[in-house]
């Protein structure tokens, strides 16, 4: 027969209430801990500034390191004073390249003042290091947290905006500035930046880049390929170049018999091309017809649903604006938009119908490429890009009013 146990419960009874409120105020606790983690980030313009050329003065003068090591500390010097006298603050010294933020209330104007002085920051940086001296910059803004590390006065940022701008400096060019559309879209002149592009920074989504007065700098697109693949492509050229100094060689022997004969082919070239362009411009055609019947579908308003696609290809998002008859409830409806980081609207890539019109798209802007490098223009009165960035193409052969 078993032990009945016959003391009082009362004691496990409060310990395991106490336990109970306590794992409440921890989970509480928590909570607000979580929150405040979430809600911590902060509206920072960051800039990199980079010293160009800095590698190849070390090794010049490998036989004098004093004199690396004192133009990096004069350059650093000579940073801090204009990032400060900007209201600025520099948080990361990284080797030749300096990175600092702006996060007051004028963070906007008072990162521009210093961009302003990019030619007057080159030429003290001359007089201070005797050397002459060119410098880059990247500038962006963004959401980021402000983290404190052992050791380090500074707080460093961390945010996507920090990465975003770290690859753009890569595209920079001595004395010139880069930026995204993000930060250009807020300034107070935007027309002093010229577009260079878009391209697909490593990790991040495609960017549209902008240069800080004229414009010197083509984009080109960064492939990084592992060593295997660049043989391996390497290889097939090589195989390429041999059959295309084949083929000149048979075509020189062909033109040698044709002399010897007097005689010159006859070839309907002109036809030939017409029937060429004729088809190339139906491929397209078809396509566009595709992705004008996957708008209708949608059973929304069919000129809001371009604009919507029109603003994805140029990188571009959309603010609702009831005042200004900018709405699109039927689209957040369908979660054709949705609302990014910034309270804009953006097209929803994870959209099924937006997926396959993603795809039709991309398919006519690699035709329309190889249209137009072949045969320029459809209509020769065509004053625009044969482009689905081009609000006239879209206008003129979709038949929608985008902008």
């Amino acid at each position: 027969m078993a032990k009945v146990n016959k003391k009082p419960i009362n004691n496990d009874l409060d310990e395991y209430k106490a336990l109970n409120d306590e794992m409440s105020k921890i989970i509480e606790r928590q909570d607000e801990i979580r929150d405040k983690i979430r809600n911590g980030m902060v509206e920072v313009v960051v800039v990199f500034i980079d010293m160009v050329d800095s590698t190849s003065y070390k090794i010049q003068q490998n036989d004098s390191p004093e004199k690396w090591i004192l133009r990096l500390k004069q350059f650093g010097e000579v940073l801090e004073e204009y990032v400060k006298s900007s209201n600025g603050r520099i948080v990361k010294y990284i080797g030749d390249e300096i990175m600092a933020i702006f996060d007051d209330k004028n963070k906007i104007e008072d990162s521009l003042s210093l961009i302003h002085r990019i030619k007057k920051i080159e030429e003290d940086l001359e007089d201070v290091t005797k050397v002459k001296t060119k410098i880059k910059i990247a500038i962006d803004i963004g959401y980021a947290y402000l983290m404190k590390y052992e050791g380090h006065e500074e707080l460093d940022p961390q945010g996507t905006v920090i990465d975003r701008c770290a690859r753009i400096s890569k595209y920079c060019e001595p004395s010139t500035v880069l930026s995204s559309f993000n930060f250009v879209n807020i300034c107070s002149f935007p027309g002093n930046w010229k577009k260079l592009g878009s391209t697909q920074l490593h990790g991040l989504d495609k960017v549209q880049i902008y240069q800080f007065g004229e414009k010197t700098i083509e984009l080109n697109e960064k492939v990084t390929i592992m060593e295997k693949e660049y043989e391996e492509l390497k290889e097939k050229n090589d195989e390429l170049s041999l059959k295309n100094k084949d083929l000149q060689s048979k075509l020189y022997i062909l033109d040698e018999q044709i002399k010897e004969l007097n005689e010159k082919p006859k070839i309907e070239i002109e036809n030939e091309d017409n029937d060429e362009k004729t088809n190339a411009w139906n491929e397209i055609k078809e396509l566009i017809s595709e992705l004008k019947r996957n708008i209708g579908r949608a059973k929304v308003p069919a000129s809001k649903y371009a604009r919507a696609l029109f603003l994805y290809n140029n990188d571009q998002t959309e603010e609702y604006n009831s005042f200004n008859g900018r709405t699109f409830d039927e689209l957040i409806g369908k979660k054709i938009v949705i609302q990014d980081m910034y309270e804009r609207f953006e097209l929803n890539t994870e959209n099924k119908r937006n997926i396959r019109i993603i795809e039709i798209m991309e398919e006519i802007e690699v035709l329309l490429f190889n249209f137009t490098r072949d045969y320029e223009n459809l209509d020769d009165e065509d004053l625009f890009d044969y482009t689905l960035t081009d609000a006239d193409f879209w206008d003129k052969y979709l038949g929608y009013t985008v902008v």
